[in-house]
């Protein structure tokens, strides 16, 4: 893959962040948000083994056949809380964008800093903790993760190239994967409710310095 010939802007990204969450054909009534809600919460707090169709229906006051309605299958629902929380996390870092200097360095490290925050707060933490462990166990969630995960990491790269044009497309993908590994990585030991270490302290300074060190990196030579 050959460099980037145009810059990243801003605007690119907040369109691809628009795109995120836009997949589905038919726009959620409000009563499937509803759901959704309920359903990530249920599964925040139950992880997967509480993940059911029934459970669901009850977290959300609604008869089994009433959510089937829905949501026909547990994948279709899964799918969508995924994509819900898609949807929210690209207007959420959309909003961020725009608060910040439109300048690519300090647009990256407003967005690493609010990636780090988040993933260490409720209820971002417990879920994305109960979600990788339902991956493990479960093929729909595997699959859902790694499509979150994908276009996670084809963001990161995006506001990356913004940083370092140039940057081939393969190998800022491939340090975005490294970056959201850091960040996602350390709501297992900076989530509420986590033992406090002193080696811990400056994990975010240094997880945002080593991020922004893989984003300024020198591409590899030819």
């Amino acid at each position: 893959m050959s460099a980037n010939p145009m810059p990243v802007t801003r605007t690119d990204l907040i369109l691809y962040l628009a795109d995120m969450g836009a997949v589905r054909a038919k726009p959620l009534s409000a009563r499937g948000v509803e759901i959704l809600e309920a359903a990530s919460n249920l599964l925040r707090e139950g992880g997967f083994e509480a993940f059911s169709m029934r459970r669901v229906a009850e977290r959300a006051d609604m008869a089994l056949s009433a959510l089937q309605h829905h949501f026909p299958t547990r994948a279709d629902l899964l799918r969508d809380v995924i994509e819900h929380r898609l949807a929210w996390y690209g207007a959420a870092l959309s909003e961020r964008l725009r608060s910040l200097p439109d300048e690519p360095e300090r647009l990256f490290l407003g967005v690493v800093d609010w990636l780090l925050d988040d993933i260490q707060f409720e209820p971002t933490a417990s879920f994305t903790v109960q979600f990788w462990a339902f991956a493990a166990y479960d093929a729909d969630a595997r699959e859902m993760l790694d499509r979150f995960m994908g276009r996670y990491r084809v963001f990161l790269a995006k506001i990356m190239r913004a940083l370092n044009p140039a940057l081939t497309e393969l190998e800022a993908l491939t340090r975005s994967a490294a970056i959201s590994v850091m960040i996602d990585g350390s709501a297992l030991l900076l989530a509420p409710g986590k033992p406090a270490h002193p080696e811990l302290v400056d994990l975010h300074e240094t997880i945002r310095s080593s991020a922004l060190r893989l984003a300024k990196g020198a591409p590899k030579a030819e």
